[in-house]
């Protein structure tokens, strides 16, 4: 069984059990001192804590009280080891606090707390972000802030804060190593993958549990992590232990945007992730930015035939409110994919954001 923490808050000093014995006894100090030879000086140091009952002292109180010598030689005893271990343990105090300044540069700390990752406990926090981080120490955490690069589906107009971004990210690795799967993945199964997720998409419901059964049926975990301030990711994808791994944020809580950025991943797990080396990570920005175009490109032509989509929006552009919906549900029908995600590529790319529609882009729960 393990032992509890007997600490004490303050270290009780046998100073101040002598002063409630005298009291309770209706000794006044000056007389106790003169009766064990004790200047009243020595004796008042004594009971305010400055100055500790020696063997000598011991055994004048128990002449002169009747308590024994080794019971005031052992409250001193205790009131030695409190008081270290009390300073020891506010220097550790100390360090975690210094420690957790320089945490707080390069965690997002309160995205943690949001999702209840954290505690009161500072030394408790300390320990989960070096778990969370894959850490030993505040020079692990640092590194790995320092050298953080990846693969991401986000944002670029919007601010982007490198901490959360990290942050996220960390925390999606963390949890994708708790995730087991019973299918190895393959490589050649690229195909019948698109093919089942967009046959799984026509409808639109589900989104979500019909992608977690489909990835993992081939190989690859999927989660979805709500995602912290000025961190604008829509998907992210990487390898764990050598396992594909395709999380997303749900940013924009949108069917197009979730199944656009589901697909983007793919491209990612298939194309990249097994070809850069460093658990297909990147290092250069310039490389980023291409290979995120090609994913980009592979989404939009995946979801609706290049040559289709020109013709669709060449013939629509100026079309009348009142039947763009019957237009857009026949071209969607002919191309196999769900109207929101048509409607929203039309909107992206003609900039008509507030379009008169009945077909509704939110995910339904």
């Amino acid at each position: 069984m393990a032992t509890k923490n007997t600490l004490p808050y303050k270290a009780t000093h046998p100073g101040e059990i002598l002063k409630d014995e005298l009291d309770a006894r209706e000794i006044k100090q000056k007389d106790f001192a003169k009766e064990i030879g004790m200047p009243v000086t020595a004796l008042n140091e004594l009971i305010k804590g400055k100055r500790s009952i020696t063997v000598d002292t011991a055994i004048l109180l128990e002449a002169s009280l009747g308590i024994d010598a080794k019971f005031w030689l052992d409250l001193q005893n205790q009131y030695d080891l409190d008081s270290a271990s009390i300073q020891q343990k506010n220097i550790e105090r100390i360090k975690d606090i210094e420690l957790w300044k320089i945490i707080k540069e390069n965690v997002p700390v309160k995205y943690f707390e949001k999702l209840g990752l954290l505690t009161n406990s500072l030394s408790k926090n300390i320990e989960r972000i070096w778990d969370i981080y894959q850490c030993r120490d505040i020079n692990d955490l640092l590194h790995y802030v320092a050298t953080q690069k990846a693969y991401f589906k986000k944002s670029e107009k919007l601010c982007n804060n490198a901490v959360n971004i990290g942050g996220w990210c960390q925390l999606v690795r963390y949890k994708a190593k708790g995730i087991c799967l019973q299918n190895p993945f393959d490589l050649s199964k690229k195909d019948e993958l698109v093919r089942d997720l967009k046959t799984a998409y026509l409808n639109g419901k589900n989104l979500e549990s019909q992608t977690l059964n489909i990835l993992n049926k081939y190989g690859i975990k999927f989660i979805i992590l709500s995602k912290p301030e000025q961190a604008p990711i829509d998907g992210y994808s990487f390898l764990s232990d050598n396992i594909p791994v395709i999380a997303v944020t749900l940013r924009k809580a949108t069917i197009d945007n979730f199944i656009f950025s589901i697909f983007h991943e793919i491209y990612h797990v298939y194309n990249h992730l097994y070809t850069e080396g460093n658990n297909g990570e990147l290092n250069i920005e310039d490389e980023v930015s291409i290979k995120e175009n090609e994913a980009n490109v592979f989404a939009k032509d995946i979801l609706i035939p290049k040559d289709e989509w020109s013709k669709f929006k060449r013939e629509n552009i100026c079309i009348n409110h009142a039947i763009f919906d019957k237009k857009l549900i026949e071209f969607a029908n002919k191309v196999g994919i769900h109207p929101s995600v048509v409607l929203g590529r039309y909107c992206y790319e003609t900039s008509q954001y507030k379009i008169r529609s009945r077909i509704s882009r939110k995910i339904d729960y």
